[in-house]
Formats: C-alpha cells, sequence, structure tokens
C-alpha cells in the first residue's frame, strides 16, 4: 500500500523538503538511527521525494525500505562523478543491509581459459594462479553474471563437454547436441582449443566475432517466433557483453593513463579532476573567466605537471578491492561526453612543452562550447 503522507516521519518530510536539487548521496536510516541505505543521484531531492511516490511501481524489497526509513542525512557533491564515487565508497564502509537486499551478492571471481593441449578448458577461478597455463579475466563482482555468460558461451559454441580430456568416447552432452564431439579427440579437439582462444579474444574485446554471431541467433529465433530461444541467446548475450564491458574496465585501469577531465559547474565555475587507474589523485574548482584564460590554462598545466610529475607511472595488476572504483572512472569517461585529455608522460618533460599546451586548449574550447 502506497505510503500516505501522514505515514511518513515529520521530521523526515521536512528533510525531504528541504533537499538541495544538486548532487549527492543520500543515507536513509532506520528509527533508532542505523543507516540501512545509501544510493546518489544528480538531483537528490527529485531522487529522495521519488521513493515516496507511485506506490504501486515498488517492489515488495523497495516497499520494506521506504516503510523502515525513518530519517536521512545527505552529502552534497560537486559532480555526479564524485556522488558515484562517494555512494560506492560508503557502501563498502557502511555495508547497510537494504544495499545488500536490493543489489545481487556480490562475489568476485575470474575467468580462467586453458588453450594448449594440455587439459584445455574455460572455468571460474576464486583467484589467479601464477604459471599454471591459463590466461585470467577479471576480477569479475558478480559471479552469477559470470557462471551465466560462461553457460551461454558454452551452451551457443556447443562446447559443453562434460569429458573433454578423454578421446574416443562420446559424452553424454554429445548425444544431446550439447558437444560437437571434443571427447572424440582427433579434429574436434583441435577446434575446441581453437574456439578457446577466439573466446579469450572476446574476452580482451579483440574480436567481437562470437558476440555478434549470438545476436544474430537471438534475431533469427525470434523472427521464427522461437520466443523462448530468443530470449535464452539475449540474456546470454547481455551476460557476455557485461563481462566484456567490465574487462575493458580494468585493462584501462591498468594502464594507469594520466587523464585530466574538466567538469563545468556552472556559468563561472568548472572543476579539474586528475585521474590515474582507479584513483582521483586531485580535484580542484577553478574559475571559468575570460579575462583570466591565460591564468586558468597556466594553472591546469601547473597542477597536470605537478600531480601526474609524482604519481608512480608504472603499471598495476587490478585487485578485487578496486575493481568498483575502475568501472565507475571507465564508464563515466565512456559515456558522459565530458571533455577529458590523456597526457603521456612525455608531455610531462620540460614543464609540459608545446603538445600538453594544445591538448589543455582543445580541453577549454570543448568546454566552452
Amino acid at each position: 500500500e502506497q505510503p500516505r503522507k501522514g505515514d511518513i516521519p515529520i521530521r523526515l518530510q521536512d528533510k525531504i523538503r528541504k533537499l538541495p536539487s544538486s548532487p549527492g548521496v543520500y543515507l536513509m536510516k532506520d528509527a533508532i538511527g542505523h543507516i540501512i541505505y545509501v544510493g546518489k543521484s544528480k538531483n537528490l531531492k527529485n531522487r529522495v521525494r521519488s521513493y515516496f511516490q507511485n506506490g504501486k511501481t515498488r517492489s515488495r524489497k523497495l516497499e520494506n525500505l521506504v516503510k523502515n526509513a525513518k530519517d536521512l542525512d545527505y552529502i552534497e557533491t560537486d559532480t555526479e562523478f564524485e556522488a558515484l564515487l562517494l555512494e560506492n565508497q560508503l557502501i563498502k564502509k557502511l555495508d547497510p543491509r537494504y544495499n545488500k537486499k536490493l543489489k545481487n551478492p556480490r562475489s568476485y571471481t575470474y575467468i580462467a581459459i586453458r588453450t594448449g593441449a594440455d587439459r584445455p578448458g574455460i572455468r571460474t577461478a576464486a583467484a589467479k594462479k601464477e604459471n599454471d597455463g591459463s590466461l585470467y579475466f577479471g576480477p569479475f563482482p558478480n559471479r552469477t553474471t559470470v557462471e551465466k555468460a560462461i553457460r551461454g558461451l558454452k551452451e551457443f559454441l556447443r562446447i559443453d563437454c562434460t569429458n573433454p580430456s578423454s578421446s574416443g568416447h562420446p559424452c553424454l552432452n554429445y548425444s544431446l547436441g550439447l558437444c560437437f564431439g571434443i571427447c572424440l579427440g582427433g579434429e574436434a579437439a583441435i577446434r575446441y582449443r581453437q574456439i578457446l582462444s577466439q573466446i579469450a579474444l572476446l574476452l580482451s574485446a579483440k574480436d567481437a566475432a562470437i558476440l555478434k554471431e549470438m545476436r544474430e541467433k537471438m534475431k533469427e529465433a525470434a523472427a521464427r517466433y522461437d520466443f523462448e530461444t530468443a530470449a535464452r541467446y539475449r540474456d546470454y548475450w547481455i551476460s557476455v557483453r557485461s563481462l566484456i564491458q567490465k574487462e575493458q574496465a580494468i585493462r584501462f585501469a591498468e594502464k594507469r593513463r594520466n587523464i585530466a577531465l574538466l567538469e563545468r559547474l556552472n556559468e563561472e565555475t568548472c572543476k579539474l579532476f586528475l585521474i590515474k587507474g582507479n584513483q582521483i589523485l586531485s580535484a580542484e574548482r577553478l574559475r571559468l573567466d575570460n579575462r583570466g584564460r591565460d591564468g586558468l590554462k597556466q594553472r591546469i598545466k601547473s597542477r597536470i605537471v605537478s600531480v601526474f610529475g609524482q604519481a608512480d607511472a608504472s603499471p598495476q595488476e587490478m585487485h578485487k578491492e578496486n575493481v568498483d572504483e575502475a568501472e565507475i572512472i571507465y564508464q563515466y569517461l565512456r559515456k558522459s561526453g565530458r571533455p577529458f585529455l590523456v597526457v603521456p608522460k612525455k608531455w610531462l618533460q620540460d614543464h609540459g612543452g608545446g603538445k600538453l599546451d594544445e591538448g589543455i586548449d582543445r580541453l577549454l574550447a570543448t568546454l566552452r562550447a
């Protein structure tokens, strides 16, 4: 049942009414002041107010959250980007119970692929093992998604063999059409290793042929009104694509490029973020003043040279504790359309030089457009 206005505590009503229409993070509390949920929004007032409206569209879990929310706090941020990162940080620190209930359990896992003649296959792994002959991808934050993607690949490519190390004897799945004969050895075993190599290229975002073929098969199934098969292929396609996007975010962060991001806050102010890997090394407000454009440019240049010049430039392997931050940064840079600049190490020499000047000019021109 949709809560009536009178069902919401007066204190909570008052706080919702006074919320700013700006980016930030909100923390919902229960009757004894425990934080039960952490969320983020680019418009705090609209987002929080939406919880207490349109009750018919709420899930049971969300309904319980609203019912138990008796108070709230909030933290304003300058940008949605900062709200995304702060939300992630607070959820990890506070571990609110409704964040766990409203989201799938997160169990970090890797995908391990062996393509050699010795025990080839694809499997999940809790951790990387050095020098075991496997290619590792991840860590991925949701084991269920990983397992669904592997199951989809095996079914679609007919490599779900129950006895791939044997030769000469067909497995049970061979008779069911789920295995193309890997267990029989010979050319089929060679083809199996080739397919595993192709899956490795897919997860590395170097060859999307399998994903494209899966999408085509999904369309073909829908065209012949086999909606059950089409839905199954769609779910597999979504799971595999999700893994590829997460792997791209991990590899992007591991390269630890120097990235300068500018966000316009209003007509007079912008914010400069200096990012490396999965970390924001610096965040600074700057004034947008046409009369002082050279001064603004020099300030940006000075910060870039100072901050990135002192940062560790070596690539680093991404650990599961840092995957969420890496994905937030990667997806925000990819989807937001905000101007950013990748600063090669050589641009930092001699206090920047011409290439850095040109890059900052392009950054400022895009921001003012």
